[in-house]
């Protein structure tokens, strides 16, 4: 049951604008501790993102032989980004409990 609620809020974080509506219904209510979770939630979104626009150059360099050493470095960096992410979406969704 647990793995479910870690798809779920996984989903929730990366593909739907929750991180910000819950964000926007924290800072309304004065809540700093759920502000600080949210804003936490809201980096992580923007860091998978940011490494999908990664391997989206990797993807469009893949033919130039002159990239090759660029691209490998990059897709290091956009495996670390995406362990960071991960790591950080799921401690925070369990703050959320």
């Amino acid at each position: 049951m647990e793995l479910i609620y870690n798809i779920k809020q996984i989903y929730l974080i990366y593909f739907t604008s929750y991180p910000q509506t819950f964000y926007f219904k924290a800072g309304q209510g004065n809540n700093f501790a759920i502000l600080g979770i949210s804003e936490g939630l809201v980096n992580a979104q923007y860091t998978f993102w940011l490494s999908n626009i990664g391997i989206i150059v990797i993807i469009c360099n893949k033919n130039n032989s002159s990239f090759f050493y660029n691209n490998i470095f990059l897709f290091l960096v956009c495996l670390y980004l995406y362990a960071f992410s991960l790591r950080k979406a799921i401690y925070l969704s369990k703050m959320l409990k």
